[in-house]
Parts: C-alpha cells; sequence; structure tokens
C-alpha cells in the first residue's frame, strides 16, 4: 500500500487560523493541526477542512455573524474597523490576554492577565456591565495586576490610564499615597524635573525644596555670569564668543559637571 506524504502546513495562515505544529494525536484517524486562532483560542483542525476552506475559525466567526444579526444596538457592526468603539475594545481586550502574536500580549497574557468568564465570549454582558465607551475614553483595570471584569475595570482616560501603570513611582503626600506624576499636578511643578531630582537619589523633601528654575531661565543666568581667567574678567556668553564655543554647547558641559573654566574654553572636537 502506497505510504501518503503529509503536505507540512506550518506557518500556513487559513482563514483567521495561523498553524502551529501538527497533532500527533493517535487516536484521530486523519491529519490534523493545531492552529491558533487571531482571538487567541487554540483548535485542532482536520488539514481536508483547512484547505477546502470549510473552517477558517475556531469557531469566533460563526458567533460574531450571529451577534451582528441579533444585536439590535448595532454595536458590532457600526463604526470603522469592525464594529464601534466599545466592540473594539472588547476585542482587543481578549486579544491581549490570548493571542500571542498581539504586541502587548507580554504585558497581559503571558502576565496571566485573563478575561472572566461572562465577558470572554459575551460582548452583550460585556455592554451590559461597562456601558459604552466615550471618545476621549479607554478599557482601564483598577487593579493592574487582576483579571478583567466588572468589578476590576472602568473607562478612563489617557491621563487616569497613566496614573495607574504598573511603572509609577508612588509616594505619600499628606497621609495619602498618589503617584509622582499626580503630585506634579497638584502642586504645579514639572514632572520631568521632579522625577529626574529623585532618580539622582534625592529625597522627596529635597527634590521639593529646591527651587524649580525654567530652563531658559537657568541659560540666561548662565551666559551673564562673570568669569575671570587669568586676570581678565569677561560674562560667560563673552568668553564664548571669544574661544569660538557656542552657547549652547558650553550650557550643556556645565549642566554635565564641567569646570566653567574648561566648559568655555575647550575646543570642540571636530570630525573629518
Amino acid at each position: 500500500m502506497k505510504k501518503t506524504t503529509v503536505v507540512d502546513l506550518v506557518g500556513k495562515k487559513f482563514g483567521r487560523l495561523l498553524v502551529i505544529e501538527r497533532d500527533m494525536d493517535l487516536l484521530k484517524k486523519r491529519v490534523h493541526w493545531k492552529c491558533l486562532c487571531e482571538c487567541g483560542v487554540s483548535k485542532s483542525v482536520d488539514a481536508s477542512n483547512l484547505k477546502s476552506g470549510h473552517t477558517t475559525s475556531c469557531g469566533c466567526y460563526n458567533r460574531e455573524k450571529v451577534l451582528e444579526t441579533n444585536l439590535k444596538h448595532g454595536n458590532a457592526v457600526g463604526g470603522s474597523g469592525g464594529g464601534t468603539r466599545t466592540y473594539r475594545s472588547w476585542q482587543s481586550m481578549k486579544a491581549r490576554c490570548y493571542n500571542p502574536n498581539n504586541n502587548r500580549y507580554a504585558y497581559y497574557g503571558k502576565r496571566g492577565i485573563q478575561v472572566c468568564a461572562e465577558w470572554k465570549d459575551s460582548f452583550e454582558n460585556f455592554l451590559r456591565d461597562m456601558g459604552e465607551r466615550d471618545d476621549s475614553q479607554t478599557l482601564e483595570r483598577i487593579d493592574s495586576n487582576k483579571d478583567y471584569c466588572k468589578e476590576n475595570c472602568r473607562w478612563a482616560t489617557k491621563k487616569e490610564q497613566a496614573n495607574n501603570k504598573t511603572n509609577n513611582i508612588i509616594v505619600e503626600f499628606y497621609k495619602d499615597k498618589i503617584t509622582l506624576k499626580q503630585l506634579a499636578d497638584i502642586l504645579n511643578v514639572p514632572y520631568k524635573t521632579l522625577h529626574m531630582r529623585l532618580m539622582k537619589g534625592w529625597s522627596l523633601e529635597k527634590a521639593l525644596d529646591t527651587p524649580f528654575v525654567p530652563r531658559d531661565a537657568a541659560k540666561n543666568e548662565f551666559i551673564k555670569t562673570l568669569l575671570q581667567i587669568e586676570e581678565e574678567s569677561l560674562t560667560v556668553e563673552d568668553w564664548c564668543l571669544r574661544y569660538g564655543i557656542s552657547v549652547k554647547t558650553a550650557f550643556r558641559r556645565f549642566k554635565e559637571g564641567w569646570p566653567l573654566e574648561q566648559a568655555v574654553t575647550k575646543p570642540t572636537r571636530k570630525y573629518g
């Protein structure tokens, strides 16, 4: 009896299904392939059904078509890009958690973040619990280490979400714990400068008590500084003109810790 050659389908895509590896389950009489659907679900599919186009998804496509037909609110079919903002948020949430090919999977599914059973296969339940999403909002988990579910989710603005990132610096302010960004907003001080000071090892007290000098004001003060070299005293700006050093270069050098005299007199390196 002539042996049938099995055509390798690994890496090929059939509709929404990407073939990952051959299913070696010996109980299956026909050749099957393990596939990963775009929605993140794995499924073993008969090779002939893949090639014929009979099976093109894990079943999510048919569920979505039924949803399109039955939902009177029009979420699944309205809007650009495959549904309304709310519907796309639901799809994106699942992709982040279950699709290893999603560019955000490492921060969600790989960390063990999941979607609750009520939401995973039912957009209607998701919509019932969350309501419609505004233009300015995205889906946020209140506790970024817990799953997507009614108790842990809300619609939030980008600013609100920024205050809930896992890499935020939390500080204590009048016995309240808030993010460093929130503190900067409350006190109306530049966040980047405050953050840089803490990264240098400053205490929070020192970082806040040290005056925040606007960059332009600091530069103007720098160029007017009197500097004596040998027996001549000129402003930094005049010394820069004499030695052919740009004020920008001298100011950068000074901020990096150069002695002031070297900052304005040492020639810049020429290439070529």
